[in-house]
C-alpha cells in the first residue's frame, strides 16, 4: 500500500511536469509563430471523449459531477486540428476540475453556424468553483499570470494554459472568453 502511494505521487508529480514542459513549449512555438496547425478529418465525440477520459478520475476523485451535453450531433464529421482541439478544451476543464471544491463541471459543444464548407463550433466549460472578482477578469488569458487571490495561488500552475488556449483559438479564426462572478463559479467558453 505505501509503496502503491508512492508510485502515484511520483507519477502524479512526472505527469505535472510534463504539462508544465509541455505548455512552455508550446508557448514558445506560439510566441515565435511556429505552431502550425494540422487539420485532419475528425468526430467532435471523439474529442469531447479523450478529454472526459483524460479528467474523469481528478473529478470523480474531488466528488465533483462532471457532465457533457451536445447541442450537435456528436457524430459530426469536421475537418481540423482535433488535437489542438482537444488540447485547449483540455486546459478550459482542467482549471475547472482545479478551481471547483465541490459541486459540477459541465462541457457543452454547440454549433453555431454551418454552411457547406465551414461550421463555427463554441465549447463551454461551466463550473461551480470559486469564481474570479470582476477586478481579476483583465488578467485572465495573459502568459504567466495568475490571480493574486492567495486561495488561487495554493493550485500552482504556470498561467500558460489560459493563454494558450486564446492562442489557440485565434489560430482556428475564433475567440475566447469568461464569465465569473467571485463565490459564483465561472463559465469558459471558446468558439472556432
Amino acid at each position: 500500500e505505501e509503496q502503491h502511494d508512492l508510485l502515484s505521487k511520483a507519477r502524479a508529480s512526472g505527469d505535472l511536469l510534463l504539462h508544465l514542459i509541455n505548455d512552455i513549449l508550446d508557448f514558445s512555438k506560439i510566441e515565435s509563430g511556429k505552431l502550425e496547425l494540422k487539420p485532419a478529418p475528425f468526430i467532435l465525440s471523439e474529442v469531447i471523449q479523450q478529454v472526459s477520459d483524460l479528467v474523469a478520475q481528478s473529478a470523480k476523485t474531488k466528488g465533483l459531477d462532471y457532465g457533457v451535453v451536445f447541442e450537435i450531433d456528436p457524430q459530426t464529421r469536421l475537418h481540423g486540428d482535433a488535437p489542438r482541439l482537444t488540447q485547449a478544451l483540455l486546459n478550459l476543464v482542467s482549471n475547472a476540475i482545479k478551481f471547483t471544491s465541490e459541486g459540477t463541471i459541465e462541457v457543452q459543444a454547440q454549433q453555431h453556424e454551418a454552411d457547406a464548407d465551414t461550421a463555427v463550433l463554441l465549447f463551454v466549460v461551466t463550473d461551480t468553483g470559486m469564481g474570479i472578482a470582476a477586478d481579476q477578469l483583465p488578467l485572465l488569458f495573459q502568459p504567466f499570470r495568475q490571480l493574486d487571490d492567495g486561495s488561487a495561488r495554493q493550485f500552482g500552475g504556470t498561467g500558460l494554459g489560459l493563454s494558450i488556449v486564446k492562442s489557440l483559438a485565434r489560430q482556428m479564426g475564433g475567440e475566447v472568453g469568461v464569465d465569473s462572478e467571485h463565490g459564483q463559479g465561472s463559465r469558459f467558453w471558446f468558439r472556432v
